[in-house]
């Protein structure tokens, strides 16, 4: 074990220090900077992220895509919005089974789902708003077929 001591001197002039320790001091220099400059490009990511509406519309089309591959049948959409963060909007979503001819087993004119993001970073899903306009739903056939 190496250790460092300054030794007594009646020079009052600065005493300069073993390398070792002067390059130890630029080491955690590098990995604070390099640990703070993550952090700071991190929060710049996700700001950027958030605010984006083009990165909400292709994540809207990857939900929808795992959604029509997880739901039995067919689901067909019109319009779908996301124009805020916490704020989803889907126009004139028909549902069918797979069989020719399709039988339609519901149909929404409108959804319109307002959350509350607060909720989301405790681990809670809580609905502000929710509009529902429903032309069509059958529910046995939906029963038949989940």
């Amino acid at each position: 074990m190496v250790m460092w001591r300054r030794k007594k001197t009646t020079d009052t002039g600065p005493v300069p220090r073993p390398r070792w320790v002067r390059l130890l001091r630029l080491f955690v220099r590098g990995v604070l900077a390099t640990v703070m400059w993550l952090v700071i490009l991190v929060a710049l990511l996700v700001v950027g992220l958030y605010g984006s509406g083009s990165l909400r519309e292709k994540l809207l089309g990857v939900g929808l895509d795992v959604a029509a591959k997880s739901v039995p049948g067919r689901i067909e959409l019109a319009q779908a919005d996301w124009p805020e963060p916490g704020h989803l909007r889907l126009i004139d979503l028909v549902w069918s089974d797979g069989e020719s001819p399709p039988d339609t087993l519901a149909h929404i004119a409108v959804l319109d789902l307002r959350l509350d993001l607060e909720s989301l970073r405790h681990k809670d899903v809580a609905v502000d708003s929710l509009l529902v306009v429903a032309s069509r739903l059958d529910g046995p056939a939906m029963e038949r077929v989940l």
